[in-house]
């Protein structure tokens, strides 16, 4: 990730800029290429809403005192350690953004429900359906490279390993030869908000996979002796609590530290 401001309670960081920045330089047979992210993909100035609560907007609006008092009344009930946690997340956001926004890194809130976001996120899904291609390969080269597989291009960053398969059958597909210092996961987390989407959107969903399903994952046969493994939460007291208590046993590693991912919009 690209670093656009550093502070003492956390980063700035860029998606967008760091996408851009390593694919300065990209082979493709015998010519170079500078390749660039659409930004329209991350022209997210303000939180996301689905067209229907777009429509019922105003609805809640004008509901808002009751449902501000129905939200102070949630958190009266959440346990002192996760209010805690909320409290410190807040105070050192709003120190992060204060300093953000002084050096304007932010654009203008629009008020249009990043409608250009919206319509390119629609027009991918519908343009590049999803595939199921199972292959694995590598770029041994110190530059990014195009390959064409299926009829379809991919970039891949320098000196990288990819495997396009079910992390399920990891057992299956990789060798395990090799150990690695640090092993960063997303898991599908388990969401029944996602199941829904999933019987009326096949865009709006992902496969998921339950808790006991990652205890399974052979981690310590790739952690290096001294690794660091990191892993992405959804804000869940289910799942982090099957992180510190099953998960993170059965992969053999200890807990050290919680970071806090934001997502300015």
């Amino acid at each position: 990730m690209s670093i656009l401001l550093t502070t003492e309670e956390g980063w700035i960081i860029s998606h967008l800029h760091h996408l851009n920045d390593i694919y300065k330089h990209v082979q493709h047979e015998q010519q170079y290429k500078t390749l660039q992210f659409k930004e329209t993909f991350f022209k997210i100035t303000s939180p996301y809403l689905r067209q229907n609560q777009i429509e019922g907007r105003n609805k809640i609006e004008s509901n808002k005192y009751s449902s501000l008092n129905r939200k102070r009344k949630m958190l009266h009930k959440l346990p002192h350690n996760i209010l805690e946690q909320n409290d410190f997340v807040k105070d050192a956001s709003q120190k992060v953004l204060k300093k953000a926004q002084a050096l304007k890194l932010f654009k203008k809130i629009a008020e249009d429900n990043n409608v250009e976001s919206r319509e390119e996120s629609k027009k991918f899904f519908t343009t590049f359906p999803c595939t199921s291609y199972k292959f694995h390969g590598s770029n041994t080269k110190e530059t990014p490279i195009i390959a064409d597989f299926q009829n379809e291009k991919y970039v891949f960053p320098e000196y990288s390993e990819f495997y396009c398969y079910d992390i399920r059958q990891i057992q299956e597909v990789f060798s395990f030869s090799k150990n690695f210092d640090l092993i960063l996961l997303d898991p599908p987390w388990w969401n029944k908000s996602i199941r829904r989407k999933r019987k009326k959107h096949h865009e709006s969903s992902y496969n998921m996979m339950y808790d006991k399903e990652l205890t399974k994952i052979p981690i310590g046969k790739l952690l290096s002796s001294k690794g660091i493994v990191a892993v992405w939460c959804t804000n869940s007291s289910t799942h982090l609590n099957s992180i510190l208590y099953e998960i993170f046993p059965n992969w053999g590693v200890t807990f050290m530290a919680k970071w806090y991912w934001l997502k300015k919009s």
